[in-house]
């Protein structure tokens, strides 16, 4: 169980695992590496083996049969460590620690690879697509906050960031809408998800 340690959610599938006799390791990624370590090896006949462990629990690496993965915490390094010193060894501690547990040979729920590639939008928009729900003609290209584009008969599109981040800029545009006044930055561009409501409206 790779999750906060204040995750609720989470407590509720360790009690219920328990109460079905499913022994059960739980970590959470921001004691890693100063409570919890690592030591993995591999070779040319065998996968990863070796073993997690906390101050009170371990876990053998070939011995986990499923990874369920929901929200942990960042990395945590000692204090003193410089910005780019804390970003080089956040980097290194995601390819250590969490290339081996994706190599392990088990089923993930979620594994991160798959949680962060359904983020995408355009993915969303082709697998609901895939599925047979409706969807309005969409383009993505380059789009500046703020702007208007005229569309054919004096129709126009909307944008919608492709990601899920917000803009914050002190210059903004108010944009009044049906759940309350939106503010747009005027100096930002982002990729966007346009809207086209005349070929929407003609199918």
């Amino acid at each position: 169980m790779i999750a906060a340690d204040d995750d609720w959610p989470t407590d509720r599938v360790v009690t219920e695992l328990t109460g079905r006799a499913v022994e059960v390791f739980r970590m959470d990624t921001v004691d890693f590496p100063q409570r919890l370590s690592l030591a993995a090896r591999l070779d040319g006949e065998h996968p990863w083996a070796g073993e997690l462990a906390t101050a009170h629990r371990a876990v053998d690496l070939s011995r986990v049969g499923a990874v369920y993965y929901r929200a942990p915490g960042a990395f945590q390094f000692p204090d003193g460590m410089t910005g780019p010193e804390e970003r080089f060894a956040a980097a290194q501690a995601r390819a250590g620690l969490g290339g081996v547990l994706s190599a392990l040979d088990c089923r993930w729920v979620n594994h991160p690879t798959f949680m962060a590639r359904a983020e995408y939008k355009p993915v969303q928009l082709d697998a609901a697509r895939a599925c047979g729900l409706r969807i309005p003609p969409l383009a993505v290209r380059p789009h500046r906050a703020g702007a208007v584009h005229g569309g054919g008969g004096g129709r126009h599109e909307a944008g919608l960031p492709v990601g899920g981040h917000q803009l914050s800029t002190s210059r903004r545009t108010p944009i009044p809408s049906p759940a309350g006044t939106l503010y747009l930055g005027r100096r930002a561009w982002y990729w966007a998800c346009m809207i086209e409501p005349s070929l929407t409206e003609s199918s």
